[in-house]
């Protein structure tokens, strides 16, 4: 299959018709290793070449394929001040979903302290987060 097209079924238009009630989990558990790889080296190339913004699903796929490719970008990002403070949290969580960073839990908690109630209701609605934060918790 095209990448291009594969990659556009995986990371739809970044608007609410499109990405309401969206799941890509089933279609990446479909891929093939090397369309994994390939997935994956296309997704680290748009998130680097998004200047100012950062698309949460393509963040959230990296992490879910959990991307050591990616890393060094994410990183990056995490650098940036963004107007949405969600921002730095799903980067943050997203990293240390990958490689179990224990500094990025510090970044998380200082994005977490910034934020006001509806940041953080956002924050907690996000699917992603709840997973995330749910495997934090001590069992």
């Amino acid at each position: 299959m095209n990448v291009e097209k594969l990659v556009a079924e995986i990371i739809p238009p970044n608007n609410r018709t499109h990405r309401e009630n969206f799941n890509n989990i089933p279609i990446l558990e479909k891929l093939t290793f090397a369309e994994k790889i390939e997935v994956e080296n296309n997704l680290t190339q748009k998130l680097n070449e998004s200047a100012d913004s950062v698309d949460f699903l393509i963040v959230e796929t990296l992490a879910y394929l959990r991307s050591e490719k990616a890393l060094p970008v994410l990183y990056n990002k995490l650098k940036n001040d963004y107007d949405n403070k969600l921002t730095k949290l799903i980067i943050a969580v997203s990293i240390f979903e990958i490689n179990m960073d224990n500094n990025i839990i510090g970044i998380a908690i200082n994005s977490v302290k910034t934020m006001d109630k509806w940041d953080l209701i956002s924050a907690f609605g996000s699917a992603q987060l709840t997973v995330s934060f749910n495997n934090l918790s001590p069992k």
